[in-house]
């Protein structure tokens, strides 16, 4: 499979629109939260909007490892057992 060629010009754009960068705060993360919504709700997305999606993920999946530590619970204790 031949790799595809990113439009520089159309990323840039969206760069500038969506402003990317690391994730401090908890209002950055829900801004970026809300791009990443955006975007996985287009059916039909360019190279361009997929390549910004999965670097916006990226951020928010940083954000919340270092913020929301599930500290050794399963996936069924974390969202299931009330916290004491």
């Amino acid at each position: 499979m031949a790799a595809k060629v990113i439009d520089l010009a159309k990323y840039t754009d969206l760069l500038t629109q969506a402003h990317p960068m690391v994730i401090e705060t908890e209002e950055e993360n829900e801004r970026v939260l809300a791009l990443v919504q955006r975007l996985s709700r287009k059916r039909r997305r360019s190279f361009e909007e997929q390549e910004l999606l999965k670097l916006l993920v990226r951020l928010v999946e940083d954000f919340e490892e270092q913020h929301y530590e599930l500290k050794g619970a399963t996936p069924d204790q974390s969202c299931c057992e009330p916290e004491t």
